[in-house]
Order: C-alpha cells, then structure tokens, then sequence
C-alpha cells in the first residue's frame, strides 16, 4: 500500500505499519464468569486490535455487561484466558467508589443544611 507521496527523485513512500501492528491488545480465549451455580457467560472468544472497532452485540441477558465488566477489571473471570498485550492477566482487586466523586443522586447521606 503506498501514500501516493513522492520522495525526492521521484520515489513513492509506502506506508509500512510495523509488525505487531495488528497483535491483539486484549484477548479473551474460552472465557466465563459463573456467580455460584449461575454461569453468566461461557466460552466467550474475543480479540481487540489496535485502530479496529470492536462491537459487543446481544440479545437482553446474554452477557454483554458481564463481558465488558470482566475486560475492564471490575469482575474476574471464572474460566479461560484474559491477555493484554499476549500476557496472561487476572486483576486482584475492584477500587471502591469515592463518595466524593459520585453525583448528588447516588449519595446515601442527605445534603448538609
């Protein structure tokens, strides 16, 4: 593939993405999410690729959320494999929600006067 740039003397520039250009970013292989005897989500394949539009689609209750959850690091998965950049990962922790940074609506105590 080339830009359509001339270089001096003439030369045409090609554009050469560098090798891992399309290398996974994240990759699920056979993953699952199961809540005690639930099994939210089984099987599940998934690849991310740098400057590609990934799109997660499903019917009411197939695991969407559960998917995005697990890629985000809020849920771990059950079951397969998680990689980022082709290294095996499983976050530890959740970070909890600061109440200070939640909108007036979701506080629990009532405004001061």
């Amino acid at each position: 593939m080339t830009n359509g740039t001339s270089g001096t003397h003439g030369a045409v520039l090609a554009d050469v993405p560098p090798a891992d250009a399309d290398r996974p970013l994240v990759e699920l292989r056979g993953a699952g999410k199961s809540y005690g005897n639930i099994r939210a989500l089984h099987g599940v394949d998934l690849t991310v690729r740098p400057g590609r539009v990934t799109c997660v689609l499903g019917d009411n209750g197939a695991g969407k959320s559960t998917l995005i959850k697990i890629v985000s690091g809020l849920h771990r998965h059950t079951e397969g494999e998680f990689l980022v950049d082709g290294e095996p990962v499983r976050f530890s922790t959740r970070a909890k929600p600061s109440t200070a940074a939640s909108p007036p609506s979701t506080r629990t105590s009532p405004p001061s006067p």
